[in-house]
């Protein structure tokens, strides 16, 4: 479980990074297909490491339920939403900033 947790993160962070002030709303979620290669790669891999007998006893990994499988689903939703709130906050209390600096005494 955590290391699909892990994986589930990374897919919300892969589009919270994208840039460091700019939404993703603003950027679009497909203006780069490279980044969903990456999550369907990356989650083929977690599938066979978590269903693939061989992989799973190699990782010593179990299949998940279905109460864990909805946890990871929430997972990259609230990483996103997070980070879109951090750069709400940080971007606009720079805006204020920059606006205090550049007006005339």
């Amino acid at each position: 479980m955590t290391l699909a947790a892990i994986v589930a993160c990374q897919i919300g962070n892969v589009f919270a990074c994208r840039s460091e002030r700019t939404s993703i709303f603003r950027l679009g979620f497909f203006s780069n297909p490279l980044i969903w290669l990456g999550i369907a790669v990356e989650c083929v891999l977690i599938l066979s490491i978590i269903y693939f007998p061989p992989l799973q006893k190699v990782f010593a990994t179990a299949p998940l339920s279905t109460w864990q499988w909805s946890l990871l689903i929430v997972c990259p939703p609230l990483i996103l939403i997070a980070d879109e709130i951090r750069k709400k906050i940080v971007y606009s209390s720079a805006k204020k900033i920059e606006v205090l600096v550049k007006k005339p005494v």
